[in-house]
């Protein structure tokens, strides 16, 4: 169900992309700068790419039980999946911190954001996020 959840996601981001073109031939886009606070680049134990094309960039997150994670940076709006419910803390560069809670199979849009995550459940939590290429900021 999970996979097919994603697909569906990553079908309509594509497809959208694909429509909006108005069935004009679109050049390949150029590659989008994720910066060094990439968390995919700085935190490999987290983050892993399952799919990446001109459009998108999908992203599997795993933390374990209370695990905290990197400072980073999501240069991207992105589309996030989540796997499992979810509890977590955001803390951000100036210190200021907020929870997230979430059930599994609830999706959320996320503009552009810098923050280290943590894992506030007593079991791992795991989603996937789709950096939408189109929403890039920097």
């Amino acid at each position: 169900m999970v996979r097919a959840m994603l697909l569906v996601l990553s079908t309509m981001v594509v497809f959208q992309a694909a429509a909006s073109s108005d069935a004009v031939v679109q050049t390949p886009a150029k590659p989008v700068d994720f910066g060094p606070d990439d968390p995919v680049a700085k935190d490999r134990q987290h983050y892993s790419v399952e799919l990446e094309n001109e459009h998108v960039r999908v992203v599997r997150v795993k933390y374990a039980a209370g695990e905290p994670g990197l400072l980073h940076e999501h240069r991207c709006g992105r589309v996030t999946v989540y796997l499992t419910p979810s509890h977590q803390s955001l803390t951000r560069p100036n210190g200021e911190v907020s929870e997230s809670r979430a059930k599994a199979g609830e999706v959320r849009w996320s503009p552009p954001d810098r923050h280290a995550d943590r894992n506030l459940d007593d079991a791992p939590i795991e989603l996937v996020f789709v950096d939408v290429k189109s929403a890039c900021g920097k």
